[in-house]
């Protein structure tokens, strides 16, 4: 990222330091290291070293790039360096190699001298909490955006503050704004300033009298609702005329979360649940069961797609008949589905329930009679992972274990010489 200065041409004026470990203790924050040009690491505060899991001694002399990503890199040296030829603080967001994994970090980089020699204190805070919930607000408003690009209804989505960041064409065309006009105002600019966006996690109706740009006035209903996720909530508004208040926006609230097909949650959906399940309790157990068919691609060969489909169709009904009312199912692929398992009590009852899901699958027939096979790979928060992606990933290598196996079984991310047994009947 750029200079993290009020202008691209002010100069910070560089603190003159009497010793390194002055630098250290009066610039510090989280983990704390100063560097050469080269990124080598010539000082560490002593309390940081454990964030690495390696001793001050051992790191000292390393360069701080050894603990960040092989792609990542350049971006780290290109900031160091930047500080060193302006002498303007830098900063760049990185992973790091933190013990026991890797985090998602910010590095706020200072030019400083001690002794007469040039250093960068370069301070490095952990923000894993704050980009998943970034990017799953993020992620919201992509998607409300493309969904509401595709509807007929009048419907905008919200920022909390009333800032509209997506819109249909029905609603510009209702209020008598172009879309594009739209995009970035304000509500209560565009229907009046006693208009408030309310954050109550059920929906709120308000009528109002619409004055639009033309003069015109008309009767509208307005239907609030709050989508939380893992950062800042997202408003979506339903408007209608009144005579017209029947027509509501809860086919908008399915289209965005369901997969047609399979009637479960569609992929956007389960990573949103997934990272509120985190975000509510980050060190809260649950587990992730990711499904994958097997032999599916023989359907599609002898069957065409339609048979696929419809295949898929009745395995969407038996996932979701399979879990418990407190889990999920969503589809993540073509034939790839994933369960949520919350307030599960053991490793071995996470094992039990994916064994139900498997006997239920089997219990499902493709066109010409044959039971449905499915292999399953377990992972569990927060050991295999703080966000939905990391989950996802660790159930499906071990999922591929299962296809390894033979299929139509269960692996676990978790070894599998520990008691309790991780396959489950054919």
């Amino acid at each position: 990222m750029g200079p993290d200065a009020p202008s691209a041409t002010e100069r910070v004026a560089v603190p003159v330091l009497s010793s390194r470990d002055e630098a250290l203790v009066s610039l510090g924050r989280t983990l704390v290291v100063l560097v050469r040009r080269s990124g080598r690491i010539v000082r560490i505060l002593p309390s940081c070293a454990e964030i690495v899991g390696l001793s001050p001694s051992r790191l000292t002399g390393r360069p701080f790039t050894g603990l960040v990503p092989a792609g990542e890199r350049p971006a780290v040296r290109a900031a160091i360096e930047a500080a060193f030829d302006t002498g303007r603080r830098q900063r760049v967001e990185h992973r790091l190699l933190w013990a026991g994994g890797e985090r998602t970090c910010l590095s706020h980089l200072s030019p400083c001298e001690v002794a007469d020699e040039r250093f960068v204190h370069l301070a490095c805070t952990d923000i894993a909490p704050v980009a998943a919930a970034r990017d799953v607000f993020e992620g919201e408003q992509r998607l409300l955006a493309a969904v509401l690009e595709h509807v007929d209804e009048a419907i905008l989505g919200l920022t909390p503050s009333g800032r509209i960041v997506a819109c249909s064409q029905r609603a510009g065309t209702l209020l008598g704004w172009a879309h594009d006009e739209l995009l970035g105002r304000r509500l209560g600019e565009v229907l009046g300033d006693d208009v408030r966006v309310p954050l109550e996690d059920g929906p709120v109706v308000v009528d109002l009298d619409h004055r639009r740009p033309d003069g015109r006035r008309r009767p509208l209903r307005l239907r609030f609702r709050a989508a939380k996720g893992g950062g800042a909530p997202l408003v979506t508004l339903a408007i209608e005329t009144r005579d017209d208040a029947g027509v509501t926006y809860e086919r908008l609230v399915r289209l965005a979360r369901t997969d047609p097909l399979t009637g479960v949650r569609n992929r956007a959906d389960t990573l949103t649940e997934l990272s509120r399940w985190i975000a509510d309790a980050p060190t809260r157990p649950f587990y992730v069961a990711y499904i994958d068919l097997d032999d599916f691609k023989t359907v599609n060969d002898t069957g065409g797609h339609a048979a696929g489909d419809a295949l898929l169709a009745r395995v969407g009904r038996a996932l979701r008949a399979s879990v418990r009312s407190q889990d999920l199912v969503g589809r993540v692929g073509g034939d790839e589905f994933v369960a949520g398992l919350r307030d599960v009590a053991s490793p071995g009852a996470a094992v039990e329930l994916a064994g139900r899901i498997l006997r239920a699958l089997g219990d499902v027939r493709d066109d010409t009679g044959r039971p449905v096979r499915a292999s399953v790979g377990l992972a569990v928060h927060p050991a295999d992972g703080h966000t939905p992606e990391a989950l996802l990933a660790t159930a499906d290598a071990a999922m591929y274990a299962a296809k390894r196996a033979g299929g139509h079984t269960v692996r676990t991310s978790w070894a599998s010489d520990a008691p309790g047994g991780f396959q489950a009947a054919r």
